[in-house]
C-alpha cells in the first residue's frame, strides 16, 4: 500500500504542470522554481537545432520542457521523454545541457528521423552518445556501470521496445543501455543510420560492433561482462552458454 501511494504521489508531482515559463525558440521551457529556466532555455536552444541536423530529423513541433521540483520523474528518473514534453527532475541539475540533449535526442529521432527503427537498447546508446559528445562529458552512466560486473542479460534486454523497457530487470536495462552506448561510439551514426535503413534485426548491432558474437547467445541469454571502460571485444564470455 505505501508504494502504491509514493508512486501516485511522484506521478501527482510528474503530472502537476509547472507555473513558470520561458519561451525558447525552439519550444517552452516551464519551472516551479524561477532558477534554473534561462540556463534550460539557452540549452535548449542550443541544442535542439544541433541534433535534430545530426538526427536528420524533419520534426518541426516546438517542445515543452519540465524542470520538476522533485529530485526525479514520476517514473523514478532523471529525465524522460513523454508525449509532446520532457521532464527533467532535480538530480539532472549535475550535468543539465547533457540530460537535456539526452532526451531531445529521443525528441527528435523517435518519429520522422532515419534513426526511428533502430531497437529501444540503441534509442538509449544514441541518446547517450550524442549527450555527451555535444556537451563534453564522459559517459554519464559510468557510476552505474562499474558496479555492473557480468551477468546473463535475455535476449528480451535487446529487442524491447520502449512499452516494455521498464520491465526489464536495473542491471538489464543497465547492460543495454550501456552496450547501445559502445555500438554507437564503435560504429558511428552513419553505420547505425545504414543498418536502421536496412531493417537490421536488434542483436545485428551489437554484432557489428564485435560486442557480442553468435557463440556467446544460448538459450535466450546473452553473457556480458561491463566494467568501466569498454573496448570492442569486452562484451562476451569465450564460451557458449549452456
Amino acid at each position: 500500500m505505501r508504494s502504491t501511494f509514493v508512486f501516485l504521489f511522484a506521478l501527482a508531482l510528474g503530472c502537476r504542470t509547472p507555473p513558470l515559463e520561458v519561451q525558447a525558440e525552439f519550444g517552452i521551457v516551464r519551472a516551479h522554481v524561477s532558477g534554473g529556466l534561462s540556463t534550460y532555455a539557452r540549452a535548449l536552444d542550443d541544442l535542439a537545432p544541433q541534433i535534430k541536423s545530426l538526427l536528420e530529423s524533419s520534426r518541426n513541433e516546438s517542445v515543452e520542457v519540465w524542470v520538476l521540483e522533485s529530485k526525479r520523474t514520476h517514473v523514478d528518473s532523471i529525465g524522460v521523454y513523454v508525449g509532446r514534453r520532457i521532464e527533467l527532475g532535480r538530480d539532472a541539475w549535475e550535468h543539465p545541457e547533457t540530460h537535456l540533449a539526452h532526451e531531445l535526442v529521443h525528441w527528435y529521432g523517435i518519429q520522422s528521423s532515419p534513426y526511428q527503427n533502430v531497437p529501444w537498447y540503441m534509442h538509449e546508446g544514441l541518446a547517450d552518445w550524442i549527450a555527451c559528445d555535444l556537451t563534453g562529458k564522459t559517459y554519464l552512466r559510468d557510476a552505474e556501470h562499474r558496479e555492473i560486473g557480468e551477468l546473463s542479460v535475455g535476449v528480451q534486454a535487446f529487442t524491447a521496445d520502449r512499452a516494455i523497457w521498464n520491465e526489464l530487470s536495473e542491471k538489464e536495462e543497465e547492460a543495454a543501455n550501456r552496450i547501445g552506448y559502445e555500438v554507437v561510439k564503435f560504429l558511428g551514426l552513419a553505420r547505425v543510420k545504414s543498418m536502421a535503413a536496412s531493417g537490421a534485426d536488434p542483436l545485428d548491432y551489437a554484432k557489428a560492433a564485435e560486442l557480442i558474437s553468435e557463440d556467446w547467445i544460448g538459450e535466450g541469454l546473452i553473457t556480458v561482462s561491463i566494467g568501466s571502460e569498454l573496448e570492442p571485444g569486452d562484451v562476451f564470455l569465450d564460451r557458449p552458454l549452456q
